[in-house]
């Protein structure tokens, strides 16, 4: 079997720790997802739970258009985007780290303990946590959002089980067990009325735009 040697462990074995610990208390993390709920309404919009109707992101008034554009020169070209209306909405490290957790609540023997955190950065997500099975230890996973045919996709680019790169099937295997529903849900939530064009990520905050067509509604 291994031997551990103390001295030795010490010396080429450092605990992972994520690149910033994202502070938050239980009680928040229901009052996190209602807001990023009414974020959602405010930017997309969204399914109304309680009255099961689709709250317009467009509900709200315009402001008067400029002088400038009361009138077109009839033959020039249309713009493309002269029908929609651009929206963007910004979720933060925290609130995504919030809504995961939520999600987990419900999740029987995850694999993984439901404390997991998100770390935005401007080069990637990174995901921490520790996982119980099929070993145990503490992962890092680095992913990048990208917008493909209108819908957000994760790659994955970087993958450590403790202080070791790990095997790209247990990668896969997180990603597929806890955030390709949640970033399918994520899709059709955004592109029921609207197109997604950009995801950028900022530190502490990734920034997603899109556009909706006016006359939807």
């Amino acid at each position: 079997g291994l031997v551990e040697v103390p001295f030795f462990s010490q010396i080429f074995y450092k605990t992972p720790v994520p690149t910033r610990q994202i502070e938050m208390e239980e009680k928040d993390i229901d009052q996190i997802g209602k807001d990023v709920t009414e974020k959602l309404i405010k930017s997309f919009g969204a399914l109304d739970m309680e009255t099961k109707e689709w709250r317009s992101a467009l509900d709200e008034p315009e402001p008067p258009p400029k002088p400038s554009q009361i009138s077109r020169i009839p033959w020039l070209p249309k713009d493309p985007d002269e029908d929609f209306k651009k929206v963007e909405f910004i979720l933060t490290e925290k609130e995504l780290t919030a809504l995961i957790q939520q999600e987990m609540e419900g999740v029987k023997d995850s694999p993984i303990e439901k404390d997991v955190q998100f770390v935005i950065t401007s080069q990637e997500i990174e995901v921490f946590g520790k996982i119980l099975r099929p070993v145990k230890g503490a992962i890092t996973v680095g992913l990048k959002p990208q917008v493909k045919e209108g819908k957000i996709e994760m790659r994955l680019t970087k993958l450590r089980l403790g202080g070791l790169p790990a095997p790209v099937f247990v990668g896969n295997f997180l990603i597929d067990e806890f955030l390709t529903d949640k970033i399918r849900e994520l899709n059709e939530e955004l592109t029921e009325e609207a197109q997604i064009t950009e995801v950028l990520l900022e530190d502490g905050r990734m920034i997603i735009r899109g556009k909706m067509r006016k006359n939807k509604f």
